[in-house]
């Protein structure tokens, strides 16, 4: 049964709008044969630990590029920085991207991120050890965390109760730091969590919790988390830029895919996680491509379970 519209959804997109409209700095064009200073936002989290890997290991400056990182905290404070003109580049998930685009604001993927692997999750619906739930018709009237209200935190479980047998509509989410789901998880103030790596390590070495579900499994087996995005306009003004910054991110995601532990020590600088945490957590995946096969699966599950206001073709938000 679909839920109804996610006012989250709409309230941030028109944020953006806002700041699309407020911004006074122009899209910067690249000087011929002078490095680039990109400015790009990102969270210190490991779907973004390629950018941490391409910096470390030269693949921006072997480019000419000058990739200059602003930590933040939130997608959403990104992706109003880029609207605005503050960053150049910034992650995003593609439920966010796709509310976006449905709304005017022209954002595009010029780079892929962190991708789902079935067979290697990184985010997993997690519950307290006596717990009895086995299908989606357990959670009726129960509360779930998630990390973020209206994006893939969320449409994982929706779409997961609904399509075993569970009435989305019946559950509440709560919005909470995957770092406090393990203590909301022992006192009783959420009945499950959708908790991502590193805090999922933790959660599971603690002997009070386990795993309820691979919820992001009925979205597909494999699909992009998350991607770089720009503006279409410095997208037009600067494709030699986002043409090399992709390829970097590219070069940086076939390395990390191949050498977990090297990449490991890189995020360890740039991550709040104890060592010894990253050390023993299961790694993201990265995809090594950017195609609409990888992100459509995830705009047809948020319009059906009214995430966004309609399915579209996912060539739409991608770059060339």
């Amino acid at each position: 049964m679909p839920i109804a519209p996610w006012p989250h959804i709409r309230s941030l997109a028109a944020a953006l709008a806002v700041a699309m409209l407020a911004s006074l700095e122009p899209a910067r064009p690249v000087a011929a044969d002078a490095p680039l200073t990109i400015r790009v936002g990102a969270g210190a989290n490991d779907t973004v630990s390629t950018l941490f890997d391409a910096v470390q290991l030269g693949y921006f400056t072997s480019r000419g590029l000058d990739v200059q990182i602003q930590l933040m905290t939130s997608g959403a404070a990104e992706a109003a920085a880029v609207a605005g003109g503050a960053l150049d580049i910034a992650e995003s998930n593609v439920v966010s991207l796709s509310a976006a685009h449905l709304r005017g604001i022209p954002f595009v993927f010029i780079a892929p991120g962190a991708q789902y692997v079935s067979t290697s999750p990184t985010t997993l619906l997690v519950c307290p050890k006596s717990s009895t739930v086995k299908t989606g018709k357990d959670f009726s009237g129960k509360n779930i965390g998630v990390v973020a209200l209206a994006d893939l935190s969320q449409l994982g479980p929706v779409t997961w109760i609904e399509s075993t047998g569970g009435d989305g509509s019946s559950v509440h989410y709560v919005e909470m730091p995957a770092a406090a789901m393990v203590a909301a998880l022992a006192r009783g103030t959420v009945d499950a969590a959708m908790i991502p790596e590193p805090a999922l390590a933790i959660a599971l070495a603690g002997g009070d919790s386990k795993v309820c579900a691979k919820a992001f499994d009925s979205l597909a087996p494999t699909f992009m988390l998350n991607g770089w995005i720009t503006t279409s306009d410095w997208l037009k003004k600067n494709p030699d830029a986002a043409r090399k910054f992709r390829d970097a991110m590219v070069e940086a995601a076939t390395w990390a895919n191949k050498n977990h532990q090297a990449s490991a020590e890189i995020f360890k600088h740039y991550s709040k996680a104890p060592p010894e945490i990253i050390d023993t957590m299961t790694r993201a995946t990265f995809a090594e491509r950017l195609e609409p096969g990888l992100v459509q699966p995830v705009i047809n599950a948020a319009a059906k379970e009214k995430f966004i206001d309609r399915a579209f073709p996912a060539a739409e938000i991608l770059a060339p």
